[in-house]
């Protein structure tokens, strides 16, 4: 095989397929609601995708380990776009269920966090006026993160 051109050789692509293969066996020993957290963890995007896909998959368990957070609010938090993608494909998932603690939904999470490409695909399948344990809103905590930024910028 030429070096150089960017391709693999087959025992490369082999060992590969034989990890992911080794992953998915391991993820299927356990329980997918338990599985998709190392999953998350390792950032292996396919193996979450597959997991997510299984239909004994609660997608709004709440993990006690996590804080009672949802897969979509532990996503949003650490600013995971396509793992955050691939769970709003999940025909029933709720993007408006709020944190059991916190009381904030995802939205709330990624406006918090200033991440303008998670608010955008939140806002698509949110409701923007949900409020949080004290009554604010989306926008609520959008024009407050921007007076403080603005206030920021004048001092």
């Amino acid at each position: 095989m030429k070096k150089g051109l960017g391709l693999q050789s087959p025992k490369k692509m082999t060992e590969k397929k034989d990890f992911r293969l080794t992953q998915r066996m391991n993820s299927c020993l356990t329980a997918p609601n338990d599985s998709i957290l190392v999953a998350l963890k390792d950032d292996n995007l396919q193996v979450f995708s597959d997991l997510i896909n299984e239909d004994e998959l609660d997608i709004n368990h709440e993990y006690v380990e996590e804080e009672s957070s949802t897969l979509l609010h532990i996503c949003v938090s650490q600013g995971k776009v396509e793992f955050v993608r691939e769970i709003l494909r999940r025909r029933n998932v709720k993007p408006d269920h709020p944190h059991k603690m916190l009381q904030k939904t995802p939205l709330h999470v990624a406006v918090e966090n200033g991440n303008l490409i998670l608010v955008d695909m939140l806002v698509r399948v949110s409701n923007v006026n949900e409020p949080m344990a004290n009554g604010s809103t989306a926008l609520h905590l959008a024009a407050v993160r921007s007076a403080a930024k603005w206030i920021e910028n004048e001092l």
